[in-house]
């Protein structure tokens, strides 16, 4: 029988903190690129809150890294104005449409929600029909802090 998965906060599980830097390297960095490597650990370390904003969640099933999601309290220099963002939604390859971004998704929104968040934002470049199936709304192009075009979306996290 296979074992569920276990989503947590990362600071209770610090011996997952390179593993989550590695993927965040991995999908986001510069590849052969050791000092981008490193600034990813440094970015992990930094995000290392509970209870506040920001943290890291991870998925584990058997006491393995699946995947990871976070809420940065900002995820693009330009839009100070929209905090929280959900940031770093990864599911390692062999997990892929197993469940596994939806299920850190939602814990990142409720835990959001639960220190009094009414909004969470998100930016993408290729994801953007993955969250609309879930419900975030597009609210306008921008450009990235390297000139690339993004998206910026928004998910209310309380009814009006």
């Amino acid at each position: 029988m296979k074992q569920p998965i276990q989503v947590e906060f990362l600071k209770d599980h610090p011996q997952f903190m390179n593993e989550v830097a590695g993927l965040w390297h991995k999908e986001w960095g510069r590849l052969g690129d050791a000092a981008d490597a490193g600034r990813k650990l440094q970015s992990v370390q930094a995000k290392m809150g509970k209870d506040k904003v920001p943290f890291i969640l991870i998925a584990t099933q058997g006491g393995m890294l699946v995947g990871t999601a976070s809420a940065f309290a900002n995820d693009l220099d330009n839009r100070p104005d929209l905090t929280p963002w959900l940031a770093a939604v990864v599911t390692k390859d062999q997990f892929r449409g197993l469940g596994v971004a939806e299920k850190l998704t939602n814990a990142v929104m409720a835990e959001c929600r639960s220190l009094g968040y009414e909004r969470m934002y998100l930016r993408t470049e290729k994801a953007d029909k993955y969250f609309t199936r879930f419900g975030w709304s597009l609210i306008t192009d921008t450009m990235d802090e390297d000139g690339s075009a993004t998206r910026i979306y928004e998910m209310r996290l309380v009814d009006s």
